[in-house]
């Protein structure tokens, strides 16, 4: 579980003024939102990797920023862009990643041939990542992020890089979260793809919340005639 309160941050390109929402066990929240409107700062912020101004973030109860690594533990993150370390190969950096959480080794090559599979990733994940294809690239870096089965997910654009069957793998991906009772904070500009994914969404403009709710509730608050996410944006005018 994901809870935000009051958060305030700013960057040199985007800002976040008093942010509060939460996201359930099993629950994938898509963030959205038009131009520099915040989502990929709020990432970044509960990542830990930018440190906000105010206010307070936990996971699972666990509070982000108190020195303690019981918060960070039960969190992956996949940036954008996502990094690689371009002088391993795929599977040498899914072990390196998997050691770092302390996976027992069996743990470790049946989690890494799970991901494997399920990323299809196949005998290119043996290949240095310097060469791969940024296809391959993209996809150990989302291997990455889950390979110690977190409690909460951020995924900063996904299925950037990917190709046409991208937003089916990644899908699956989250699926697999979501059965575990994982978090899952998604963020993108692939309206169709949150759509299909989302139990949950939350549209940011200039750093504050315009509009949050289910998919029902968008529409009930947006425009009668509207059945898409798109129609949902296009109606509050972002």
């Amino acid at each position: 579980m994901l809870k935000v309160q009051d958060l305030v941050a700013k960057s040199t390109r985007e800002r976040l003024e008093g942010l509060s929402f939460k996201v359930e066990p099993g629950e994938v929240l898509a963030i959205l939102g038009s131009g520099d409107c915040g989502k990929h700062l709020l990432g970044q912020v509960i990542a830990g990797t930018h440190k906000p101004l105010h206010g307070e973030i936990s996971i699972n109860r666990y509070r982000l920023g108190t020195g303690s690594d019981k918060a960070r533990i039960q969190l992956g993150y996949l940036p954008n862009p996502a990094p690689n370390e371009d002088f391993l190969t795929g599977y040498e950096l899914l072990d390196l990643i998997g050691s770092i959480y302390h996976l027992a080794p069996t743990a470790r090559a049946e989690r890494i041939q799970f991901l494997i599979d399920l990323l299809e990733i196949g005998p290119s994940v043996y290949s240095v990542l310097e060469t791969a294809s940024a296809d391959v690239r993209q996809k150990v870096a989302l291997a990455c992020a889950v390979i110690h089965s977190p409690k909460l997910v951020i995924l900063d654009e996904p299925t950037q890089m990917l190709d046409f069957n991208g937003p089916r793998i990644v899908g699956e991906l989250v699926r697999s979260l979501t059965e575990s009772s994982s978090s899952v904070v998604l963020i993108t500009d692939n309206l169709e793809f949150a759509q299909d994914l989302a139990d949950h969404f939350l549209v940011l403009a200039n750093g504050q919340k315009l509009i949050e709710g289910t998919m029902a509730q968008l529409l009930n608050q947006s425009h009668p005639h509207t059945r898409t996410l798109r129609g949902v944006l296009e109606a509050v005018g972002r």
